[in-house]
């Protein structure tokens, strides 16, 4: 599985995830064409090479207007929904915004329908959330990793004034994870930063096992004259053998909400941060039928996922148990078939034997497009991978197109709006 580790050992902010990831080898262009699709007045963004502390890095900037209006949760989700992204970029966006807006509600004792973001729901912010967002799919990320994010001491100004460091949005969306206080004054994670990290991250630990392709060095704004503020991103793949992770499953019991509002629950848990969710009828106390709603959750979405469980359906609590499960290596592959070019994913079972599916939404495209159901799309588009597909050949494709490096500033310079 194609994998993204964030090595946050000065820090990490939304500027510096885009720049690390463009110096490991995003293309520039799809950054600044996507971000430039969401219609955001008076916004351009550049990236330039940068030296911080000796060491060559990628500088990633967003200029844009010096006063704005606040947007709400709502707005934004527009915003983003109008630009013609792929799914994933879009999912991962909404995904970071909703996980922003959660914590802002938890901080200011508030929904996060009714939260009107200040500094994240600036212009800056968000190009730094999509432009992220748009590197990650560029490079074909599937798996994101971070070590613990040096936080800082201080304080720093903000709308509400003079506040602590770390922020307590930054703390608040990092609940669950781990993190290292105390240490040099300075913000040295920003609430963009821990939102990226917090809404993607498959998990904040700090130790992982990779085939290294690619390192990449964002460069900080600050000099904090302790160290090179920088973010390195490591890319390359899973190990070959079976991983396992540690999840937590999270369930109640309803028997007095609609189906209706059960179906709804299911999309906001997967919107949430959930792995899966699902429900399953079940016979209670008194003989009520009724349901048992069930979601399987990173240890670092749980607050979240748990904020929709009691939002939406009422319950007066939650269940939970942390569980080990076994995931096989698996990776995106593109194949140019009579359907156009499709994207599938490799999976290797436990013999070490690869087999092809396609995603869903390539599918129910490709359905779409030709007229015909779901199912024969499916088999139709697998019939092709199987007819394709080359283990080797693929492998070596994926290396053609993405860039292999082992230091920074060997990727071709960005461009300049």
């Amino acid at each position: 599985m194609r994998t993204a580790y964030f090595d946050c050992f000065a820090g990490a902010a939304g500027d510096m995830i885009v720049g690390s990831l463009l110096d490991a080898g995003a293309a520039f262009p799809a950054v600044r064409d996507g971000i430039a699709s969401l219609s955001l007045p008076g916004v351009r963004v550049r990236a330039e090479r940068a030296t911080v502390a000796g060491f060559r890095a990628t500088r990633f900037e967003v200029e844009r207007p010096s006063r704005e209006g606040h947007r709400g949760l709502r707005e934004i989700e527009e915003i983003v929904a109008r630009a013609p992204f792929a799914a994933r970029v879009r999912e991962r966006s909404l995904a970071v915004f909703r996980r922003l807006a959660n914590a802002e509600a938890a901080v200011h004792g508030t929904t996060a329908d009714h939260v009107h973001f200040h500094e994240v729901g600036a212009s800056d912010a968000i190009a730094d959330v999509v432009g992220a967002c748009l590197a990650l799919e560029d490079l074909g990320v599937e798996r994101i990793v971070a070590s613990p994010p040096r936080l800082g001491t201080g304080s720093v100004e903000s709308e509400h004034g003079r506040i602590p460091v770390p922020a307590p949005g930054t703390l608040e969306l990092l609940r669950g994870s781990r993190a290292r206080l105390g240490g040099p004054r300075g913000e040295r994670t920003t609430p963009t930063g821990a939102a990226i990290l917090a809404g993607l991250a498959a998990a904040i630990e700090g130790e992982i096992s990779l085939r290294i392709e690619s390192v990449g060095y964002g460069a900080g704004t600050h000099d904090f004259g302790d160290g090179p503020n920088l973010l390195r991103v490591v890319l390359g793949e899973g190990e070959g053998d079976a991983g396992e992770e540690i999840v937590e499953v999270l369930e109640t019991n309803l028997d007095d909400v609609p189906g209706q509002v059960v179906g709804h629950a299911l999309e906001r848990l997967l919107q949430a941060g959930a792995l899966d969710a699902f429900a399953a009828p079940v016979l209670m106390k008194k003989s009520r039928p009724g349901v048992v709603l069930t979601a399987i959750v990173p240890t670092s979405k749980r607050r979240d996922v748990e904020a929709v469980f009691f939002d939406e359906t009422g319950t007066l609590g939650v269940r939970r148990r942390e569980a080990r499960r076994t995931i096989l290596p698996r990776r995106a592959v593109e194949l140019e078939t009579a359907y156009g070019r499709v994207r599938f994913k490799e999976v290797q079972d436990l013999r070490g034997e690869r087999r092809l599916r396609v995603e869903f939404e390539e599918a129910r495209r490709v359905a779409g497009e030709k007229g015909i159901p779901l199912t024969e799309a499916t088999a139709r588009l697998e019939e092709e991978a199987r007819r394709l597909y080359r283990p080797e050949a693929s492998s070596a494709s994926e290396n053609r197109r993405k860039p292999s490096r082992t230091r920074s500033g060997s990727a071709p310079k960005p461009t300049r709006t």
